[in-house]
C-alpha cells in the first residue's frame, strides 16, 4: 500500500518529526529550570558579610584626649569609623572627617587611611566625666565600647 494518497502523506508520517522536537525542547526547558533553581538555592547558602573583630585598648587624659589603640584583629577603613561619647542622655558623635579625629600609624604619622594593628585613634578636646561611655563604631557594628576614667 502506498503512503501517499493524491500527493498527501498519511497523518502518521507528518507527525513523526514533531515528537522528537517537542521532547528536545521540554528537556532544554527542564534543564534551564533545574539550573536556575539550583543557583537560587546556592545563593541562599553564601555567608553574609562578617562583622569586624578588633581588640581595642583605650586611655583618656584629664585634658579630654582619648586614645584608642588597635591591639589585634581586622583592619578597618578610616572613612567607616565614628567615635561616640555618651554622657548621660547626651551623645556626641565624632566622625572620621572631624578635625579632632586623628588616625595615626605605629610611627605616629597621622595620615593613615586604615585602622590596623599598632595604629591608634586620637580624639582631641573632649570633656569627659568618669563613667562616660566611649564607643568606636564602624559601618557594620560597634567595634569597641568602654567606660571613661580620665586621669
Amino acid at each position: 500500500m502506498r503512503n501517499h494518497i493524491h500527493g498527501f502523506r498519511k497523518k502518521q508520517d507528518r507527525n513523526e518529526a514533531l515528537s522528537p522536537v517537542i521532547g528536545e525542547m521540554l528537556m532544554i526547558v527542564l534543564a534551564i529550570l533545574l539550573v536556575s533553581l539550583f543557583s537560587v538555592s546556592l545563593a541562599g547558602l553564601l555567608p553574609a558579610g562578617r562583622d569586624y573583630s578588633i581588640d581595642i585598648s583605650h586611655n583618656e587624659s584629664a585634658d579630654g584626649t582619648i586614645w584608642l589603640w588597635h591591639k589585634g584583629g581586622d583592619w578597618v577603613e578610616k572613612s567607616g569609623l565614628t567615635v561616640m561619647i555618651i554622657s548621660g542622655k547626651t551623645t556626641t558623635t565624632i566622625s572620621s572627617a572631624n578635625s579632632s579625629f586623628h588616625l595615626c600609624s605605629e610611627d605616629s604619622t597621622c595620615n593613615s587611611k586604615t585602622f590596623n594593628l599598632g595604629d591608634h585613634i586620637r580624639i582631641d578636646g573632649m570633656t569627659l566625666k568618669p563613667g562616660d561611655t566611649i564607643r568606636l563604631v564602624s559601618t557594620r557594628n560597634v567595634i569597641f565600647s568602654g567606660t571613661a576614667d580620665p586621669e
